[in-house]
């Protein structure tokens, strides 16, 4: 690919230099503005071509120790030189031009050899074209085939001049002049705004909103943070944090990782992707607040445990949540007085948090003294609420407890083996919901098997 671009671009060197030893030739002899501008068009495309020449060389020269992204931003310094130098050559023209058309002592001779040069050079600019197009989708190639195409508008605009003064109007050539010399600085002018912004590592919007989309699109990824993008030459450096879900293994991570850089691949095409893999931050916050908690409960003697803990991330700060088992034999001020040390606790220890809330228990060691129970009527309940529920397929065992005025429900329910695990625990969940309905304040727990 690379032989082919060098090839595509001397042949377009060479034609490109032709032209413009032919149009200065006929713009002198013919004293038309609108050749000889045409004509430092065309030199600024030869040079430019000579750039892109050299920096499809220089820029496919792996990175070294003095040039750790590589060497392209060589291309852009030339292509910014460029731009420069047709910027003034476009300044000239116009004045030239202008001062013409005012002074008004101006003859144009196009003659034979104008229109010549003219032709001449429509027939290499068409060339060109072909040439280029046929080289692949370089971005070298594609940014001198634009100079091609441009060329191409630039002569026809000088045909336009010649063929006026040849009708009399010789005004007509130094008109052509002045709308050359506008589209050239047009031209130059967006060459360096275009070469200035990625000298100074400047990235478009569109750009970024399109790499940060196709980030947050992957399979796996919470969060874009501190996306960074920059160009050199042809390739685009991407930088950025995505955050995963914190309990996701190294192997996982790591695929995620290379999902990103693949899809980014896709959209870019030559591009070099660094990205660091972060857990989620609710979930690091969240868990140190766990383990900030648990810690402090094991400080005070007569708390037990904790359970049901619920920590949320507002606007204002951290709020918390929490069921805390308290030693049964205590009475209500040591149960008060423990909340309050806890929460105090909490405020002091944990930045951020803005309120606590503490729901005491009593704590049991875990072995309930139960009491079978054989209730007919309760069971004909079990059985009708699961037949409301059509993905129940059978009911195999059931038991019955009684511990302390709470009934204990425990099912063994059959349910389709096709059945996703998530499609499960919706079903059973509300068979649970319609189970503690009709028996309040039950404790009931269900298993399921596939069927």
């Amino acid at each position: 690919m690379l032989d082919s671009k060098i090839v595509a671009l001397k042949v377009s060197l060479i034609l490109i230099a032709s032209v413009v030893a032919v149009e200065a030739t006929a713009g002198f002899v013919a004293n038309s503005l609108a050749l000889l501008g045409d004509a430092s068009h065309a030199a600024f495309d030869a040079v430019a071509t000579m750039v892109l020449l050299l920096t499809a060389r220089l820029g496919a020269k792996p990175p070294d120790v003095d040039h750790t992204y590589g060497h392209g931003k060589i291309e852009t310094l030339g292509g910014m030189l460029g731009g420069l130098m047709l910027l003034l050559l476009s300044f000239v023209l116009v004045y030239e031009s202008a001062s013409r058309i005012l002074g008004g002592n101006f003859v144009v001779s196009p003659g034979l050899l104008g229109f010549s040069a003219v032709l001449y050079t429509m027939t290499i600019d068409l060339a060109r074209i072909i040439v280029l197009r046929r080289a692949g989708s370089s971005i070298t190639v594609k940014t001198d085939l634009l100079h091609a195409l441009s060329d191409f508008g630039s002569t026809m605009i000088a045909l336009l001049g010649l063929v006026l003064a040849s009708l009399g109007y010789y005004g007509g050539d130094s008109l052509a002049g002045v709308i050359l010399g506008l589209l050239l600085g047009y031209l130059s002018l967006n060459t360096v705004r275009r070469t200035s912004l990625e000298l100074s590592d400047a990235t478009s919007a569109d750009l970024l909103s399109k790499i940060r989309e196709t980030i947050l699109k992957t399979e796996g990824v919470n969060e874009c943070r501190k996306l960074r993008v920059r160009r050199v030459g042809e390739r685009v450096y991407i930088d950025s944090k995505i955050t995963v879900q914190g309990d996701v293994e190294l192997n996982e991570a790591h695929a995620i990782a290379s999902r990103v850089e693949t899809n980014l691949a896709m959209l870019i095409g030559d591009v070099d992707v660094t990205i660091h893999v972060e857990p989620a931050v609710e979930l690091r916050i969240s868990n140190f607040v766990e383990r900030q908690v648990k810690n402090f409960t094991r400080e005070i003697e007569s708390v037990k445990d904790i359970h049901n803990l619920k920590i949320l991330c507002l606007k204002d700060g951290i709020h918390l949540a929490f069921h805390a088992r308290v030693d049964p034999k205590i009475d209500l001020i040591k149960a008060h007085n423990i909340s309050d040390h806890l929460e105090k606790m909490i405020y002091e220890k944990i930045p951020g948090v803005k309120d606590v809330f503490i729901h005491l228990e009593l704590y049991q060691d875990g072995i309930l003294k139960v009491e079978p129970l054989e209730d007919p009527e309760i069971i004909r309940k079990i059985y009708w609420i699961l037949s409301q529920h059509r993905e129940i397929k059978s009911l195999k065992k059931s038991r019955i407890y009684v511990s302390e005025g709470k009934l204990h429900i425990y099912l063994d329910c059959s349910l389709d083996k096709y059945q996703s695990v998530d499609a499960v625990h919706r079903i059973l969940s509300h068979v649970e919901e319609d189970l503690k309905g009709v028996f309040p304040n039950s404790v009931v727990e269900i298993h399921s098997e596939p069927v």
